[in-house]
């Protein structure tokens, strides 16, 4: 079978072909990619190894187009040809520029395109302008963006656009709207946010809570076809790099008209949320609104007013309100079937020269969990609303745990928690409590990553199968428009209920276009996700390889977070920066035993396992590899030399569950859900123990 897609490149050599038609991406082995190389558009043929392989990979057969993508290097002058050295080590180590770049400076940092070569010939190198100096921090910016081939200025034609709408207005529309300004409304952000896209207001009385979740109306500013709404579609959403965006929407947009700023009118879309005494929900209504914010908080603020007198009496209180409320739809929340999971972030403060100021573990804090179940609850709200109505709702949704990978996960748990009872990982309510009652240490943070590694991602689908991660169905994206095209698109669906509320139920010429316009709208918001995600790891890994790279040859403790049979992964105590620690500088005889996932020295009998300490000394960073590597200097003072041993009284390995002991047929799986069957995916490899943290936290839910 023949199949068109374009190459996606890796550092290990191999590469992925992403099908022109869509759907899962395929592996092309190194030695099938026939000369192709990052970006190329080809043709390849599917390939079984053997009739029990259900999973085909790619061979490359022709090349077919050498797109013009832009990429980023550092000139190189050898003798007097001129080559650039790509940054991105998916393509060719060294290309050489052709005419143009006489005056290109040695050591300048170029944009430049691959230009197609003739067959069993080197590719070359096109410029296209010389950026700055290729050391100079500031343009990290410039390198990430360009890999991941993200969006720069915006269309003049969209500019123009989003001017124009930000000082347009309509008085009868704006009578039409609800007047919330005598609600205290306020905002809870990032110390260094752009854009504010939602608000809250509380009151309490003796029936319950009466909740107002507040959304920037984005819809009202944004036309249906437009030239910003092509360009949002486009982008996707907005990509967060340390200091600084690349907006979904123009500036005139996303940080002035359409944001809610203290003390200016905005229009918004409000969810009214009327709850018990227990956070129960009893009534949703849906309004186009206007507020007035009276105060615009940040998390760090929230909090200290939460634990203390900080600032004024009445905000004080509608924040504990908030905060009480917040909790009772926590507890509600874990007790319908959802999980309270660590996912790993990284912040980074980064001083006038683009290099790291501060480097810290996010630390999540009650203001923050305040916000976000609130921002749950709304988007719950709405996608129920919505699907109701019978509207092509884009869908937030969360598929189970393929049955092998939450049985790998209970084997990993009972070999790094050797003291857990095997009941503790038999169900999916058992797994719930174990992980939340794991006491907050690094082996907690190790624990949740691999489970978070044993799920899938999330998706965006015009269809509901639920959120596994959040115990919940109907539920959808509305809160975030202005960084998030599918709730622009739920925001669409939301003015039309209010609006002609008469029509639902019913199909329209412009609900059959967005009902067919929906899953062509979720695959690709879900793919520009995805490489935005991947974008923003690329800026933190480099910033802090940039730290370590003014530390090489100091020492640092660390913490052992992953093993390899070559080597083993060191998160650093002091900031989260994690490097390589290989096998041959680990010293003695040590190999990785995989059934107790740790390091043994077969002479001495000592253990490195996860979670365990060490000293460890910076001895290379690779800006261009994105590595960082270390040599061991010993462990901390006061930590045991030999690990714990997984084995029971006589020497056997302690049994896993129950599914781990019967088998992977799911009549007999007892690893349960609330009855909605397990969906197939990919589960952890075998040979190989490493947590991959995923970005962007509650965000990204």
């Amino acid at each position: 079978m023949r199949i068109r897609g374009i190459v996606k490149g890796t550092r290990q050599g191999f590469a992925f072909l992403t099908p022109e038609e869509g759907g899962e991406d395929l592996y092309i082995p190194q030695d099938a990619l026939g000369g192709a190389i990052h970006g190329d558009f080809v043709e390849a043929t599917l390939v079984r190894k053997s009739q029990r392989d259900f999973r085909a990979e790619a061979f490359v057969e022709r090349i077919l187009e050498r797109r013009p993508i832009l990429h980023t290097g550092n000139a190189l002058r050898l003798a007097r040809t001129l080559f650039v050295v790509p940054d991105a080590a998916v393509l060719p180590p060294r290309v050489r520029l052709k005419s143009g770049g006489a005056d290109v400076p040695e050591g300048a940092k170029v944009l430049f395109r691959l230009e197609a070569a003739l067959p069993g010939k080197p590719a070359t190198a096109q410029l296209d302008s010389v950026l700055g100096d290729a050391e100079d921090p500031l343009l990290d910016g410039a390198v990430v963006a360009t890999a991941h081939q993200l969006p720069g200025r915006f269309p003049e034609e969209a500019i123009d656009e989003a001017i124009a709408a930000a000082a347009k207005e309509d008085a009868d529309e704006r009578a039409r709207r609800t007047d919330y300004s005598d609600r205290f409304v306020l905002t809870i952000d990032p110390v260094d946010a752009k854009d504010f896209d939602d608000a809250i207001s509380l009151s309490k009385g003796p029936d319950g809570y009466h909740l107002d979740v507040h959304i920037a109306d984005v819809s009202w500013f944004v036309a249906e076809g437009g030239a910003i709404d092509a360009e949002a579609a486009r982008r996707g959403n907005s990509v967060y790099f340390p200091g600084s965006v690349i907006p979904m929407l123009p500036e005139a947009l996303s940080t002035r008209a359409a944001s809610l700023v203290p003390d200016e009118e905005r229009r918004v879309l409000t969810v009214e949320i009327d709850l018990a005494p227990d956070g129960e929900p009893r009534a949703t209504r849906l309004r186009e609104g206007l507020i007035r914010s009276a105060a615009r908080l940040h998390y760090e603020q929230a909090q200290r007013m939460l634990d203390s007198d900080e600032g004024d009496a009445e905000t004080r209180g509608h924040l504990r309100q908030m905060q009480e409320l917040a909790e009772r739809l926590r507890a509600r929340r874990f007790r319908a079937g959802g999980f309270d999971l660590e996912v790993p972030e990284t912040e980074i403060l980064l001083d006038a020269a683009g290099l790291p100021a501060r480097i810290e573990r996010h630390r999540t804090l009650a203001s923050h969990r305040l916000i976000e179940e609130f921002m749950l609850l709304a988007n719950r709200c709405v996608g129920r609303a919505l699907h109701e109505a019978g509207y092509p709702v884009v869908y937030r949704v969360h598929g189970e745990p393929e049955i092998a990978a939450l049985e790998r996960f209970a084997e990993i748990v009972l070999t790094l928690l050797p003291a857990t009872s095997t009941s503790a990982v038999e169900t999916l309510p058992a797994l719930r409590r174990l992980l939340t009652s794991l006491p907050d240490n690094p082996m907690r943070r190790i624990i949740h990553s691999f489970f978070l590694r044993s799920m899938k991602q999330a998706v965006y689908s015009p269809v509901d199968i639920g959120h596994f991660g959040l115990g919940i169905d109907r539920y959808c994206h509305f809160t975030s428009p202005i960084r998030r095209y599918p709730d622009l698109l739920n925001h669409r669906l939301v003015r039309w209920l209010i609006r002609a509320p008469e029509a639902k139920g019913r199909e329209s010429e412009r609900l059959r276009a967005w009902r067919e316009a929906a899953g062509r709208h979720a695959g690709h918001c879900t793919r520009t996700e995805r490489e935005a995600e991947a974008a923003e790891r690329a800026m933190i890994r480099l910033k802090t390889l940039r730290w370590a790279e003014a530390r090489l040859g100091q020492q640092f403790s660390g913490r052992i977070v992953g093993l390899v049979g070559a080597g083993l992964f060191v998160e650093l105590e002091e900031v989260p920066v994690e490097g390589f620690l290989p096998r041959d500088a680990v010293g003695g005889d040590s190999r990785f035993v995989e059934e107790r996932f740790a390091f043994v020295d077969h002479r001495s009998h000592s253990e490195l396992r996860l979670g365990d300490r060490l000293e460890v000394q910076i001895v290379r960073v690779d800006l261009r590899e994105r590595t960082l590597e270390f040599r061991m200097v010993g462990r901390r003072a006061g930590e045991p030399k030999g690990g714990r041993s997984p084995r029971g009284k006589r020497g056997k390995r302690k049994p896993g569950p129950a599914a781990v002991r019967r088998g992977r047929s799911s009549r007999d799986l007892r690893v349960k859900s609330g009855g909605r069957s397990a969906d197939r995916g990919k589960g952890p490899k075998r040979k190989k123990v490493r947590r991959q943290p995923r970005s962007r936290g509650g965000g990204g839910r």
